[in-house]
């Protein structure tokens, strides 16, 4: 299961929190067991090191924090660059089984301080 979202712009340098729920197929919330996220442009080029960060699932809600160089804009001749922050993981779905996967994208621009 897929699906992905656009969401607010974030400012250079600033903290920026996403957050991440999770449905099985049938649009029920639920606990997912396994979860990490990567951090990327829209070419795929990891941003800051942020590749396959692990998530320790406490509820259907989880917050990521994105804060300092992953909201640096990395082009200095750029006043806003995309970023898409990918959430891989798994949970138990009555329809689709156990260890179902899922990925949701979250689509974002991030703005110079200098604009």
């Amino acid at each position: 299961m897929s699906s992905t979202q656009l969401l607010p712009n974030a400012r250079e340098q600033s903290s920026y929190g996403i957050e991440v729920s999770s449905f099985d197929s049938a649009g029920n919330p639920c606990i997912p067991k396994t979860m990490n996220w990567s951090l990327m442009d829209k070419q795929k080029n990891i941003i800051n090191s942020r590749q396959n960060v692990p998530i320790i699932p406490t509820g259907v809600f989880t917050i990521i924090t994105l804060e300092g160089d992953d909201l640096q804009i990395v082009d200095p001749t750029m006043i806003v660059e995309n970023r898409v922050l990918v959430v891989q993981g798994t949970n138990d779905d009555i329809t689709l089984g156990q260890d179902s996967p899922f990925e949701y994208s979250f689509l974002f621009d991030v703005e110079s301080m200098v604009t």
